[in-house]
């Protein structure tokens, strides 16, 4: 399939924070605030919002940006003549970097307001015209739908987003960065495969996916816990709406180790889908062996300090085995 055709493109958008969001072919954009860029309105690439506090400058809410710019020579010089500084020491530089890559850049471009509507913009514009005539010549017309979907939290932008890519964590939006313009063609059939997986999901694939799962926790429970009571390796209970969301080698593990405890496993399948989904994809391997390492009573505390943040009151769990220590 080649995004270069005589068509148009539709595109959803949604919302978060004062600024409009898309997701071309798995890319997420977003529409400037000024605030920080100082061009309000200008599309600008990212690579998700930032669900927790990394550092003083870095905090929660924070769009990701990308991390460097690998745009030709010329380019750069060109936006160093239009664009030498914006109110800030060294910005111009800074907007290279918002920018990115040509594919980002010349997409940006098309998609027009904020910078591309000044002087200067315009300038740059035509001079980009002419280096990449294929580009603006055999690009389809592009249309944004009215935002029908306005996200609460960063949660909900980042969950967005893996839908429209077809992926379930955000750190592999990063994947979908297009670095040449050929990429983009690669963008739109994976997006066009992903959009059929999502059509098919509604029929029998959720039937294969949820065997596939049961075989999976089926061959985790006999290598990882084959030593642990039997009992306790056979009590598979957790509802499969539930454990579908489990989707990665290290959150199957940790479904696994949950369905060897009763008192764990009334808990989880008192989540919802959508919680369950948020729980499933942030799984990190140094996370199963420090909820091990926990005493039964610290890791259902843990299950429902994640549910109760978002909105869920879990009924409390009697236990059904003695409470370890840690070590």
């Amino acid at each position: 399939m080649n995004i270069l055709s005589n068509k148009i493109l539709n595109f959803e958008q949604t919302s978060f924070a004062e600024r409009n969001i898309i997701s071309i072919h798995g890319m997420p954009f977003y529409k400037s605030s000024g605030q920080n860029s100082c061009y309000s309105d200008t599309w600008f690439p990212f690579l998700g919002v930032l669900q927790e506090d990394v550092n003083i400058f870095l905090s929660k809410g924070w769009f990701i940006k990308p991390q460097e710019s690998n745009l030709p020579k010329d380019v750069k010089d060109k936006m160093d003549e239009l664009f030498p500084s914006y109110g800030a020491y060294r910005a111009g530089q800074e907007l290279r970097q918002r920018f990115s890559n040509i594919p980002c850049l010349l997409l940006s471009s098309y998609l027009g307001g904020g910078l591309w509507e000044s002087n200067e913009g315009k300038q740059f514009r035509r001079f980009l015209s002419e280096k990449y005539p294929d580009f603006y010549e055999k690009m389809p017309k592009i249309s944004l739908l009215p935002i029908k979907k306005y996200c609460r939290n960063e949660e909900e932008v980042n969950q967005w987003l893996c839908e429209k890519a077809g992926i379930s964590n955000y750190n592999d939006l990063k994947n979908y960065m297009p670095m040449e313009l050929g990429d983009i063609k690669f963008q739109v059939a994976r997006q066009s495969n992903a959009a059929r997986r999502r059509e098919k999901a509604l029929g029998t694939v959720v039937l294969q996916r949820q065997q596939e799962l049961a075989r999976s926790l089926e061959k985790t429970l006999l290598t990882r816990y084959a030593k642990r009571n039997t009992k306790q390796a056979e009590m598979v209970a957790i509802r499969t709406e539930i454990a579908i969301y489990f989707v990665s080698n290290i959150a199957q593990q940790f479904l696994a180790y949950l369905n060897t405890k009763n008192a764990l496993v009334e808990l989880i399948n008192q989540f919802t889908p959508k919680i369950a989904q948020q729980f499933g994809v942030g799984i990190k391997p140094s996370m199963l062996g420090a909820f091990e390492n926990m005493n039964l009573p610290t890791q259902r505390a843990f299950l429902t300090k994640f549910a109760l943040q978002r909105g869920l009151s879990l009924s409390c769990v009697p236990s059904h085995e003695p409470a370890k220590m840690c070590c």
